[in-house]
């Protein structure tokens, strides 16, 4: 599972909401192919990533990539503590 967070990607969306308000593009507008590629690339990193920062930096979330990451291995580890290596699941 990824999360994937992007920030201003020109997508058709985008640019109709830009239109309606008589915007231009912004500069440093990601493409849809850039976004796409970037999540690709980070998908083996999951869970989740930032388009625009890098994975220590928490950008506008209270926490970073590598600390959902941190927080998610020690939630598991936790629970297998209680629950054994299946997690629970039946």
């Amino acid at each position: 599972m990824l999360s994937f967070h992007l920030i201003m990607t020109d997508t058709p969306f985008y640019r109709r909401l830009l239109a309606r308000n008589n915007l231009p593009l912004p500069p440093g507008t990601r493409s849809a192919i850039e976004a796409a590629g970037r999540a690709l690339e980070m998908l083996p990193h999951g869970p989740v990533s930032n388009i625009c920062q890098e994975n220590n930096e928490a950008g506008y979330s209270p926490l970073s990539p590598d600390e959902i990451r941190a927080r998610i291995l020690m939630i598991d580890q936790m629970s297998r503590g209680s629950f054994g290596e299946g997690g629970g699941s039946s």
